[in-house]
């Protein structure tokens, strides 16, 4: 398969509406949707399109919210893409995003991150490019990791445009759990351990997705969720043994191993 694109999700399921019609309406073909279900407490859904969908739960059942780099891994253990495109649950691709990512990674991967430009998603046309020390040509930029300070890393893995092999991501075990627990937190730095391990930072400067108002989970009043609970039910969770500290767990081996028995 060509690309998986990985959404974690707390937010209502109809945002996913949206971008299930975004992701039909893509002119790449061979793709599937990976969905992880981020939300503490059950709730049922289904997803139907014509690419395969997966809708997942986090690794050690369900976490609080915003143990985020959780969930990215658990959904990295189900994609079977050799690029995984990852799609925040409040973004939405216009339909040759696939196309072009996947285009510019064949060009010049394995080793390499792709992050496009955004639009406001108001209908005002509003369009931002992500940082480029460079421009290759045809449409594309690259970013050296060297001249950026830490605050750049931002410009990457937020999840608003964002891909990488799946390769890299089992070069550096994905997400760091550790940051999980944390207000606001995803794991910036996996994008610079990428590029020690060789990846190449491209910015495409063609295709837009959308990036529309979204409110932090921390503040949608979202049933359950209560700061000192959250923290309570981290620490819970993490001293079961859910939480991987210290590369204790391997994505491509659980992957591995749910191929193996599935």
């Amino acid at each position: 398969m060509k690309v998986s694109v990985l959404t974690t999700t707390v937010r209502p399921w109809n945002f996913l509406l949206r971008q299930l019609e975004a992701l039909e309406a893509q002119t790449l073909d061979d793709f599937e949707w990976v969905v992880v279900d981020n939300f503490t407490g059950p709730r049922d859904f289904t997803l139907k399109g014509r690419f395969p969908i997966t809708l997942a739960k986090s690794r050690g059942g369900q976490p609080p919210y915003m143990a985020e780099a959780l969930a990215k891994n658990s959904g990295l253990s189900y994609c079977q893409g050799e690029l995984v495109f990852f799609l925040n649950d409040y973004v939405l691709p216009t339909p040759k995003v696939l196309e072009r990512h996947y285009q510019l990674y064949k060009e010049y991967g394995p080793k390499v991150m792709i992050s496009g430009p955004l639009d406001s998603g108001d209908g005002n046309d509003r369009q931002r490019h992500r940082k480029v020390e460079y421009e290759i040509g045809d449409g594309v930029g690259e970013v050296s990791w060297a001249k950026l300070n830490s605050n750049s890393f931002t410009e990457f893995w937020a999840g608003r445009n964002d891909s990488a092999s799946l390769e890299a991501c089992f070069a550096v075990n994905g997400f760091d759990e550790c940051i999980d627990g944390g207000k606001g937190g995803i794991d910036l730095l996996i994008a610079l351990r990428m590029a020690n391990w060789g990846c190449r930072h491209l910015v495409d400067l063609m295709e837009p997705c959308a990036e529309y108002s979204h409110v932090s989970p921390f503040t949608t009043g979202l049933p359950d969720y209560d700061g000192h609970k959250w923290v309570d039910l981290y620490g819970h969770i993490k001293a079961s043994g859910a939480i991987r500290t210290e590369n204790s767990w391997s994505i491509a081996d659980e992957r591995a191993s749910r191929l193996t028995h599935s």
